[in-house]
């Protein structure tokens, strides 16, 4: 075919880029070649027939079949006949011309072929002259080509499979994961003339900062056994000659891997840094004998720097550097990411973005994993960035046999790739066997700081032992480099895939603490979710199960709940288009995989419960981790951290192009592709300035910079954020200053506090690079009366001009008085704890046991961690009589196994008030119940440590189930929270954790008594906080005062499965037959009650008259027919909606935002007039709160046929259960009963009673831990 008008290909190598010596040059034969799919790979060269098109030396033709680029970038020229098929095969001819300098004569003719994916055919004027086979090489054409003449060298290209035994395999016949997406001649080529004898066939540096020296190695071949031989080095700047060396005389015995080395003093070198990636020289290498040059090789680019592990640190150039690091896709999208140009405007994006290093994305090093790395590799050098360069991946090759290396093409593959990668001075780390060596419990924080390899399960052992002896075979390459495996350990490094799924942020703060403190190797955490969104999802299995459809829930607004509190209701536009096509695939049972939602246009924007949520668990803990040193961290998904600004336009960039320039190493693109979906770091048509950072994106950068500065705690814990304070006590907090920039920088502390007095200071620190310091502020708080907020204020000045400010909120809780028990207390404690507490609120007790009599008693309290599953318990009996009980936190075995509740043994750090005017919170606010001080002790702070190959494991509901771990409870406010009953009259005055299911602190009522169980850690605090004690005083203040409210029962009229539920929640209920209503009734009223109810107007009258009702989902028309108030209703979608807590004498009081929270999208006739909507009209008060609109019946939501709406069912259980018991209503359950019984071995209370459905590990138990 022939090419468009202006296209050329030129094949005139006196164009052509030259290097040349005195011995040796090569010519880059890069460019526009003819091009056509191949049918046989032993198939003669086809004639110029018109099928020829024409396509750039390098490049990867385009794919298809699921192997498609990420972004095209090179244009193909190709006739009809065959554009469209070209996707679809796997070898291909390339064929141009070239003239041999004319001053070869003597000399080795060779192609060389970078980066061959996989396999080449190299033929001269029509005939077979030899091959070349991944990753590249030199084929010598000595014999097919002669000075001075024209050839056609034609090249057959296979993308051809390698076994792990190094045989080639059909590409039909390979395995999934060996299948090739990068096909063709993906690196440059070369025309080489060098010298046919003793040669040097590779030169690398190895600089040392430490000792003052540079190293020479020079690969060798052709050596004559009885010769003497020297190199001679010379190291050039510029024009100039900076350093020369001559080795001492060697023989070709004294070869090792075919290698010689030397060593010269250089102590006046120019370092080269992050900071001086300018300073780099150029090295000249000749092989002499006898004053006679034999081979002057080509020059040579490096950098003088030194990389070395020091302890558990990194240290670059005598300073230490903790690696802000990502993950580099470069080499595998395009030619355009992979272009020396594309490359550096990727590096300097990421270093606006605080990132100092990088690790080669490519997890193998099979054939067609990658493009080619050279310029890659400059631009990191130039830029200067610093690089982890991936290796082959042993699992890839056949190991059986001795020296299996040299047989199976590790070897080989090995000394490439590092040939590739180490003169540059940005490579200085080299990683290996990706996701390889890593076992199941090694992010235990008790594992961290351990060197574990000598303790592992002996096949894990075993594979480590052969993964450490090949690093032999790299060492025969390069000696100096720092190889690590990614995510396992390795013999100077320790790295880690960290997924800690929803590990609260104080621990996670310290969850490396312990290997700060002892651990021998540096840690470098390659991988981190913060959580991700996977993390989100019910999935928790292999990321392979991840991948894979199946009929999974993502749980946004759930677990974002935990941390926003009410907030998280109100949905974003991602998460309803997300939720109703869930759904849809719910109804359909049709299982799906992640992303498939087609709301991923959204993905990136401000969705305040996946972006807002990390953003906030990036500020409360980004900062502390960097404190601790880690060697390296990595917060994964880095695509997600910007989105394409509004209004700017996104388009195709075509590249000028030179055609007479083209024979230049390097990729040469045609065009970009843009997107607004495209990441921010590789959209290359898109300018930096057309993106914008969203909420988790601000907050990443604003602590990943190289400079730092943040409010910590006391020196005592510098991650503790504890705030709630009494009058008069002193503050003591921490400014602390992190350096990772690459010089010692000053910084001068200013801070103030809005007090009376404003107490303020200014401190200056001299910080080197890679170290922390710490300015220690205490001020005196003020006696108040009230309650005070105030804020210390931070102003961090740094000698590079930047100017970094931080605040930290405190709470001053005045005094409280001794509580006013009215009620004699009996204290049942037998570990002691709660009678410490009593005694320091001032609250006096009489001491009882078991056995004591209780008859005279009105108010007992039991202690922490009294009960134990199986053993006597005081008599609770008296409960319905009107005996108070208080029962402070007990032990999840105690709560789950003897009383029968579903549990959760979590650090939670907040609680959020759902009955705020409740006396028990009296004083306290919603941000007083959060990140208290001191440590609670309910648990212990770790975990015991199991096997190696097992996550830390706990029964839920007699399930095994897997956990993270624990680092400490440092904040918490409780350690085991309850979930919210279905059946019985629990009233939650707070509530926490996912979807706010769980309460530390509810109110039990039976008869005319009550039990309060208090899961918040009020006892035995190795710190106390104001709030803790006001509420421990609250609590025995409300139950000492508390009279028993009227008890009434339930009449009800609608459809039969509404009467079973009632009765399933311990209702003693009638069927509605118009009999006379009193106020000793509440009259629940279910679809269908309009046709039941024979005197609708007797019902009615009753209920304008102070009558009690809930009415669950009525529609309009039922509605006004028994409903005395004029309720107007519209038909309108319900997912989810935010409303305020109500009050303590409201009939939904304790009824929260996650109770009407529903996966299952659903029209219902939502409330707007006559009555008092909350939220969107799916609850409502009517008649002044004597009767609520419920619009929702759990009964409707099947969850054995839509597993999916399983939450709506347990949570609308509970609200109508709860409003019941606002109303009076008697809800009888076994709770007293289970106290009262020691529970057996095999008992399962958990099951009986309390819920009304049966729990399921893998989803119920929602803090179920998996690795991703």
């Amino acid at each position: 075919m022939e090419l468009p008008k202006g296209v050329r290909a030129v094949w005139d190598l006196e164009k052509a880029h030259r290097e040349a010596t005195a011995t040796r040059e090569r010519v880059c034969i890069n460019g526009l070649w003819r091009f056509r799919p191949a049918d046989d790979e032993r198939e003669a060269v086809p004639p110029d027939d018109g099928e020829w098109g024409y396509f750039k030396v390098p490049g990867t033709w385009v794919l298809g079949g699921g192997r498609s680029e990420v972004g095209r970038s090179q244009t193909l020229y190709a006739p009809e006949s065959w554009r469209e098929t070209l996707k679809d095969a796997d070898r291909a001819w390339y064929v141009r011309r070239v003239t041999v300098p004319a001053d070869w004569t003597g000399r080795r003719i060779a192609v060389r072929l970078e980066w061959v994916n996989s396999h080449a055919r190299i033929l001269v004027d029509g005939r077979d002259a030899g091959e070349i086979v991944f990753p590249g090489g030199e084929c010598d054409l000595t014999d097919a080509m002669q000075p001075g003449r024209t050839h056609e060298l034609a090249i057959l290209a296979s993308a051809r499979p390698i076994s792990p035994k190094g045989d080639y395999i059909p590409y039909d016949e390979a395995p999934q994961q060996r299948r090739m997406m990068r096909r063709g001649l993906c690196g440059d080529a070369y025309l080489t003339g060098t010298p046919r004898a003793e040669r040097i066939t590779h030169v690398s540096v190895d600089p040392s900062v430490r000792r003052g020296t540079l190293t020479v190695t020079a690969a060798l071949e052709g050596l004559d056994a009885a010769g003497s031989y020297v190199l001679r080095a010379r190291v050039i700047e510029g024009d100039g000659q900076v350093l020369q060396a001559v080795s001492d005389a060697f023989t070709a015995a004294d070869l090792e891997a075919r290698r010689f080395s030397f060593s010269t003093e250089w102590t006046t070198a120019k370092l080269w840094d992050l900071t001086t990636p300018e300073n780099q020289y150029d090295l000249e290498v000749d092989l002499v004998q006898a004053d006679r040059t034999l081979d002057a090789y080509h020059r040579v680019r490096f950098g003088f720097r030194e990389f070395w592990v020091e302890g558990n640190r990194f240290m670059l150039n005598g300073t230490r550097i903790n690696l802000r690091a990502l993950p580099l896709n470069s080499a595998q999208n395009n030619t355009a990411t992979a272009s020396y140009e594309g490359a550096c405007e990727t590096m300097r994006r990421f270093k606006a973005w605080g990132y100092d290093a990088a690790y080669t994305h490519n997890y193998d090093c099979r054939p067609g994993s990658h493009l080619a790395f050279e310029q890659i590799l400059r631009a990191a050098d130039d830029v200067g960035f610093l690089l982890s360069f991936s290796l082959p991946h042993s699992r890839d090759y056949d190991w059986e046999g001795e020296q299996a290396e040299k047989r199976n093409g590790y070897e080989r593959h090995l000394e490439w790739y590092v040939s590739c990668a180490q003169n540059h001075p940005s490579v200085v780390m080299y990683s290996q066997n990706h996701n390889a060596l890593a076992y199941a419990d090694d992010e235990n924080p008790l594992r961290l700081p351990l060197v574990l390899d000598c303790v592992m399960p002996e096949y894990l052992a075993a594979r480590l032992r052969d993964v450490y002896a090949r690093d032999a075979i790299l060492r025969q390459f390069d000696r100096t480099r720092v190889q690590y495996n990614h995510s396992g350990p390795s013999p100077s490094t320790y790295t880690l895939n960290c997924y800690l799924n929803w590990v609260p942020m104080q621990e996670r703060s310290e969850w490396f603490q312990r290997w700060s403190e002892y651990g021998a190797r540096p840690l470098y955490v390659v991988e981190y979710g913060e959580p991700l969104y996977f993390s989100y999802s019910t999935e928790r299995g292999p990321w392979s199960h991840v991948r894979s459809p199946d009929l999974r829930q993502h749980h946004y607004t759930e677990w974002a709940a935990a941390i926003r509190g009410d907030d998280a209701f109100e949905l974003s536009e991602f998460e309803t288009l997300c939720l109703r096509w869930e759904a849809e695939q719910f109804r359909l049972h049709k299982p799906f995989v992640q992303y498939a939602h087609g709301a991923g246009h959204l993905f990136r924007d401000d969705i305040p419960n996946i972006r807002g949520v990390q953003a906030t668990y990036i500020a409360g803990t980004w900062p502390y981790i960097r404190t601790l040193g880690l060697g390296g961290f990595n917060i994964w998904h880095e695509g997600n951290l910007a989105r394409f600004r509004k209004g700017a336009v996104a388009e195709r960039l075509d590249y000028p192009q030179d055609w007479d320039a083209l024979q230049q190493p390097g990729f040469r693109p045609d065009f970009c592709d843009a997107s607004p979906g495209d990441c921010l770091f590789y959209s290359l048509a898109t300018d930096f300035a057309d993106w914008e950072p969203n909420i988790r994106g601000a907050a990443f950068r604003r602590y990943n910079r190289p400079l730092l500065a943040y409010i910590g705690g006391p020196p005592e814990r510098f991650t503790a954020r504890a705030h709630n304070y009494g009058p008069g006590e002193t503050v003591e907090k921490q400014l602390i200053v992190c350096n990772d920039s690459r010089a010692t920088v000053e910084c001068t502390c200013e801070w103030s506090v809005n007090l009376p007095g404003r107490p303020a200071g200014v401190s200056t620190v001299r910080v080197p690079t890679g170290e922390n310091r710490r300015v220690l502020v205490r001020f005196p708080l003020p006696r108040v009366r009230t309650h005070r907020t105030c804020t210390l204020r931070l102003k961090a000045t740094f000698s590079t001009g930047e100017v970094q400010e931080d605040e930290f909120t405190l709470h001053v809780l005045p005094a409280r008085k001794a509580p006013m028990v009215k009620a004699a207390i009996a204290l049942y404690d037998p570990p002691g704890e709660t009678a410490k507490l009593l005694d320091e609120l001032g609250v006096e007790f009489r001491p009882v046991q078991t056995a004591d009599d209780l008859s005279g008693c009105e108010l007992l309290v039991i202690g922490k961690k009294a009960l134990t599953v199986d053993g006597a318990a005081p008599d609770l009996s008296r409960v319905p009589a009107g005996l108070n009980v208080v029962m402070f936190e007990q032990t999840k075995d105690v709560l789950e196994h003897r009383l029968g509740f579903r549990v959760q043994e979590h650090g939670f750090r907040r609680a959020f008030p759902r009955v705020p005017d409740h006396p028990v919170l009296d004083g306290l606010s919603a941000e007083h119940l959060r990140d208290w001080r001191g440590e609670a002790t309910l648990v212990p702070p770790t975990m015991p440590l199991g096997e190696l190959i097992t996550y830390p494991q706990v029964k839920w509901c007699g399930f095994d189930t897997p956990r993270a771990g624990r680092a400490g409870c440092c904040g918490n406010v409780s350690s085991v929270m309850i979930e919210k009953p279905a059946a019985g009259d629990f009233l939650p005055l707070l509530d926490g954790g996912f979807n706010l299911q769980y309460s530390p602190l509810m109110v039990y009522r039976e008869g005319r008594g009550m039990v309060v169980f208090c899961q918040v850690d009020v006892t035995g605090r190795t710190a106390t906080d104001p709030a803790a004690a006001r509420l421990a005083a609250n609590l025995l203040e409300f139950a000492g005062a508390r009279q028993a409210s009227r008890r009434r029962t339930v009449v009800y009229a609608g459809e039969p499965e509404g009467l079973a539920h009632l009765k399933a929640a311990g209702t003693a209920v009638e069927p509605y037959g118009n009999q006379p209503l009193s106020d000793e009734h509440v009259l629940v009223l279910g679809p269908g009650a309009a046709e039941q109810v024979g005197d609708t107007a007797a019902a009615s009258a009753w209920l304008r008259g102070g009558g009690r009702a809930l009415a669950l989902a009525l529609d309009g028309d039922a509605a006004r027919r028994l409903l005395p108030w004029p309720v107007a209703m519209e038909v309108g979608e319900h997912i989810a909606c935010r409303f305020d807590p109500v009050g303590a004498d409201s009939p939904l009081a304790g009824v929260g935002c996650g109770e009407t929270m529903i996966r299952d999208p659903r029209k219902a006739p939502l409330v707007t007039g006559g009555a008092e909507p909350l939220g969107d009209g799916v609850l409502a008060l009517a008649g002044e709160g004597r009767a609520v609109l419920c619009q929702l019946a759990p009964w409707h939501f099947d969850y054995k046929d839509m597993y999916n709406t399983k939450a709506a069912f347990r949570h609308l259980s509970f609200a109508v259960s709860r409003v019941l018991g606002n109303m009076g209503v008697a809800l009888e359950t076994p709770l007293l009963a289970h106290a009262a019984r020691p529970a057996g071995p095999y008992e399962t209370r958990w099951l009986n009673g309390l819920y009304l459905d049966e729990p399921v590990r893998n989803d119920d138990d929602v803090y179920r831990f998996f690795r991703w």
